[in-house]
């Protein structure tokens, strides 16, 4: 999958009390150890670590401008500071 790409929720899903069946996100990455995908719900400012069944993609390897636009801008957290 490439970063950006528009999925639809299959499942039930609440995020902070919404519903994710049937709604867009933003995938952004595939978690190295559990095969999950991370996927930005910009409509409710909140993220979801989803099953690669519980998923669809809406146009394979497909990123809009708007999704370029935003993933271009996030970073992997990184530690800078330690006491």
């Amino acid at each position: 999958m490439k970063r950006g790409e528009r999925i639809f929720v299959l499942v039930e899903y609440d995020l902070f009390g919404n519903d994710l069946k049937d709604e867009e996100g933003i995938y952004i990455s595939t978690d190295k150890h559990t095969g999950k995908y991370l996927v930005n719900f910009p409509q409710f400012g909140g993220w979801a670590e989803l099953e690669p069944e519980n998923i669809k993609r809406y146009r394979a390897n497909f990123v809009p401008v708007k999704n370029r636009k935003l993933v271009e801008r996030m970073e992997t957290m990184k530690i800078t500071f330690v006491c």
